[in-house]
Parts: structure tokens; sequence; C-alpha cells
């Protein structure tokens, strides 16, 4: 095709990385213009055009949502961003605030200990490693969606203890099968296994479960997750999204 990129060039181009461009096309932000006959993405000007808006956008504090919502319309009004902007502040300062209030907290027990406690401080990190980590969560689910989550995971429910084994056997599973191809009926087993118990873990919810699909292929990418474990989830799920797509 003449006058497009590859995906490589084009990432390079835009300054981002390859797996964000692949990212943005499986959640359907931004396609490719073509591809070539071997079924390799092409890029154009006008995709370009389109990813450095998306780029903007995201410059300002939206999240992916917010900007696949707003690109589906004709036009964007000024105004319109400035709204959705001070929203996505308002968010950042109630998850300050919450940071904020927690370390106080900490520094009132330290000074009533009158001491160093090492745990203490353990917690305060880890307070604030939650905060960024829901604003990163923020690109894939809504406040009341992760609220909900949140809620969820708090309660002792029915059936908790063995869907945590069901799934630490289907990772396993999924490891053990990291090298077959996705076509195998052994993969596509262990992909209706993934989606029955991401949808029970989504409450039920089908979009729910889509936006938490997303979200565990990218785990390795919010802050302080980048551990090995976290990241061979995130891989096991980017395993699990290609072989589902071999299905569909």
């Amino acid at each position: 095709m003449k006058n497009t990129f590859s995906i490589g060039a084009f990432a390079a181009r835009a300054g981002v990385t390859v797996r964000t461009i692949r990212y943005y096309d499986q959640i359907g932000l931004l396609k490719p213009s073509g591809h070539t006959p071997t079924g390799r993405r092409r890029y154009s000007e006008r995709d370009y055009i389109r990813l450095q808006q998306i780029l903007t956008l995201k410059l300002i504090g939206l999240s992916l949502q917010e900007i696949r919502s707003l690109l589906h319309t004709d036009t964007i009004e000024p105004g319109t961003l400035l709204e959705q902007q001070k929203q996505a502040l308002a968010r950042k300062v109630v998850q300050i605030t919450r940071v904020v209030a927690a370390i106080e907290q900490a520094q009132a027990r330290l000074k009533a200990a009158d001491g160093a406690d090492w745990q203490q401080f353990i917690d305060i990190i880890r307070v604030v490693n939650m905060e960024q980590q829901t604003n990163w969560l923020a690109q894939f689910l809504t406040a009341a969606q992760q609220q909900q989550l949140h809620d969820h995971q708090r309660q002792p429910y029915p059936g908790q203890k063995q869907a945590g084994e069901a799934w630490r056997n289907l990772f396993a599973a999924i490891q053990h099968h990291r090298y077959t191809p996705t076509t195998d009926p052994a993969v596509q087993q262990l992909v209706r296994q993934w989606d029955a118990l991401m949808y029970d873990y989504a409450l039920e919810d089908a979009a729910l479960a889509e936006q938490l699909n997303q979200a565990y292929t990218q785990l390795d990418a919010a802050p302080g997750m980048d551990e090995a474990p976290l990241a061979d989830w995130a891989e096991a799920a980017r395993f699990i999204q290609q072989a589902r797509q071999i299905r569909e």
C-alpha cells in the first residue's frame, strides 16, 4: 500500500511503543487504514492525526474510555474537553486527598507510639501505590465499577476459595500451553474457562468482564505492578486474548 507506514515506523514516528499501537487496535480506539496481503497492519496520515488526538486527550488527563467516547463524535468542542479535564482533575483531587489523609493518620500513630514503626511505614507506601494503581485503572473502569469490585473483594462470598483455586489452576495450565498453537482445542478450552471465571469475578456483568480483560493484558504496565508474577499474569491474559481472536 502506498503512502502508509508499518506499525513499527508508525509507532516510532509518534514516539510510542508498538505494544501501545496494538492495544489501541484491540480496543477499537485506533484501527489501521489497511493490511498487507499477509495481514500486517498499515497506517496512514489520517491514522497519525487520530493518534495525535488520542495522545493529546491523554495528556490532559482523560481515560481511554472517555477518549473513545469523544472520538466517536463528529466534532470535539473545546468546552467539552475542558469539562472532561475538570472531571479528571477532580478525581485526582479525591485520590490525592485520600493518600494525604492516610499519611496523616500514620504520622499520628507514629507520634503516639513515640518511635519508628516500619510496618506502619510499609502500610503508607502500600496506600500510595494503591492510589496510583486506581488512577491507572481509571482508563479501563469507571469509578463506580472500581468501587463495585472493591466492595466485592472486601466481603467474603460463597465459593471465594474455590474461585481462587480455579484461577491458580488455570494460570498453571496456561503456562503449560504457552507455546501451544492458539488453535489447539486444549487452548480453546482454556479460553472458555478463563471467560467463565472472569464473568463470575465481574459479578456476571459482561461489559465489566470485557473491560477487566483489557486491563489484565496491560497489568504489567500499572504503577508498582511490574513484578514477575503480575507480568506473567499480563502475558497469560494476552495469550488468552490472542486465542479468543482466533476463535472469533
